[in-house]
């Protein structure tokens, strides 16, 4: 089967992004929220003419005061892309950037305001550099645009093309963004009803990791831990659901692992929802998706008391693996009610 967007329609959606990195003798975990308005005002067997509006980008939960400084610089960058005019393939792929003397006049206002703070961040020089050269290179401002976290969530492996597939010749990162790797990528349809389709994914690495790998992905670490006994594990999942008759995305939910030792590794999960099942999770814990947390906040959250609980439901604990058998529960009591 081929996935693609059938109509003109417009959505709510929101991301929210959990992400716990050990770096050894440094941890991070954070929770963000994005949040946009997406339109497809025409759609044709090639193409389809879309707006793309942030609503919403704040950081929900840290435990470290320098991934709160992060974000505020990644927030006054993304006010560039804050609306999107643009032409898609029916893949997420960027034809054509319609809005684009906008953007620039974004940039050159963005621009001014960072010049003040390169001094004290000379890192900031070469993001200005880079966002420079995009202007003058349509194709890096399409790229751009498609590394918006919004399309690699939305069309990332299920769309336009045909299901089940398997893929080899896949070239990306790992998760700490330090080595290139060959995956193995499969994907298949796990659930298909006149409502809705559900297509699920894999990914790992094709080959045995190398000691190349190890020397290129971790070399920053290698005075703190012995390159030499890590037996890295990469890994991720995706789960997909999607209207039947519309092909518009209901949910999806990625997950990122990188696990190179109980001192080294990343996680990630991206939970992309629409706005019915967004507003269905807040009735749930609304707490931690409605506001921005004081930093107060931010630190009393940041650390569990008990590693074992992953989630609170309704006054029950749950550890990672029994909240995830109770997500889908959920998920398939939400799709009982619609019927």
């Amino acid at each position: 089967m081929i996935i693609k967007i059938k109509e003109p329609f417009n959505e709510q959606y929101t991301l929210v992004i959990d992400s716990d990195m050990m770096g050894v003798d440094v941890h991070m975990m954070s929770k963000a929220k994005v949040r946009w308005d997406f339109t497809v005002f025409k759609v044709d067997e090639k193409q389809m003419e879309v707006r793309l509006v942030l609503l919403d980008h704040i950081l929900l939960d840290a435990n470290n005061s320098l991934l709160k400084e992060i974000a505020q610089i990644s927030q006054l960058f993304t006010k560039m892309y804050d609306e999107l005019h643009l032409l898609l393939d029916h893949k997420g792929k960027v034809i054509a950037v319609l809005n684009k003397e906008i953007i620039a006049e974004k940039w050159k206002q963005i621009k001014k305001n960072m010049e003040r703070v390169i001094a004290s961040s000379p890192d900031i020089s070469g993001v200005i550099k880079m966002n420079d050269e995009m202007f003058s290179n349509p194709q890096k401002l399409k790229d751009g645009i498609e590394n918006n976290e919004f399309f690699t969530c939305y069309f990332k492996n299920v769309y336009d093309i045909e299901i089940p597939y398997n893929k080899t010749d896949l070239i990306q990162f790992n998760y700490f963004n330090t080595a290139n790797v060959q995956w193995n990528l499969n994907v298949n349809v796990s659930e298909n009803t006149a409502n809705f389709t559900q297509i699920s994914y894999k990914a790992h690495p094709l080959y045995m990791l190398t000691k190349g790998f190890y020397n290129r992905a971790y070399s920053q670490f290698s005075d703190k831990i012995d390159l030499s006994k890590l037996n890295t594990k990469l890994k991720e999942t995706g789960e997909y659901y999607i209207e039947g008759n519309t092909g518009k995305l209901i949910k999806a939910v990625v997950k990122k692992s990188e696990e190179a030792d109980t001192r080294l590794y990343t996680r990630m999960t991206y939970t992309f929802m629409s706005e019915k099942v967004y507003k269905d999770v807040l009735k749930q814990k609304p707490k931690l998706y409605e506001d921005e947390l004081t930093q107060k906040e931010l630190q009393e959250i940041g650390t569990h008391k008990n590693e074992n609980i992953y989630k609170i439901y309704k006054g029950k604990n749950y550890t990672q693996e029994e909240w995830v058998k109770k997500e889908q529960e959920l998920w398939e009591e939400y799709q009982k009610s619609k019927k």
